[in-house]
């Protein structure tokens, strides 16, 4: 973390931040940091949501960027989330990120299809009704990519 202190100190970058960091490793980084991060990048999607990460960062005032914000298309056939998009016009990849934006997110779609970056950068935005919204967030576990920053050896 020091060293991106300095080359942001430097002027070499113009933000720093963390990735997959929960709220236990971002706390070790406050208490040790001259610059607080400005990002935190964290695998959320519905069925994975993060909360107490979440929550902590805001309340830090560190931007949440959302990556796999689809589930790395695991959510793409949830009959869940077909329901619910089926009743907005719109594809289950739309409702995720049109959830996560309402909830406040950095989204980062990942796509290699170029017609899919396009729409995913330019899609009509909607309104999802609160409703909606909560059965979304009472989703259970799912889409996980199973990869867990506190199992991870160094």
């Amino acid at each position: 973390w020091r060293a991106l202190e300095e080359l942001y100190q430097a002027g070499k970058v113009k933000a720093i931040g963390l990735s997959n960091f929960l709220k236990h490793h971002i706390e070790a980084v406050l208490d040790n940091a001259t610059i607080k991060p400005m990002v935190n990048q964290l695998e959320i999607h519905p069925g994975y949501l993060q909360t107490e990460t979440v929550d902590y960062c805001k309340k830090q005032e560190i931007v949440v960027e959302a990556w796999s914000p689809i589930g790395s298309g695991r959510l793409l056939q949830n009959e869940s989330l077909l329901a619910i998009a089926s009743s907005y016009g719109v594809s289950v990849a739309t409702l995720c990120l049109q959830f996560l934006l309402q909830e406040g997110l950095v989204v980062l779609p990942k796509s290699t299809n170029p017609k899919n970056i396009r729409y995913n950068l330019h899609f009509e935005r909607f309104t999802i009704r609160n409703d909606d919204m909560e059965a979304i967030k009472a989703l259970p576990t799912t889409g996980f990519s199973g990869l867990n920053p506190d199992e991870i050896n160094f």
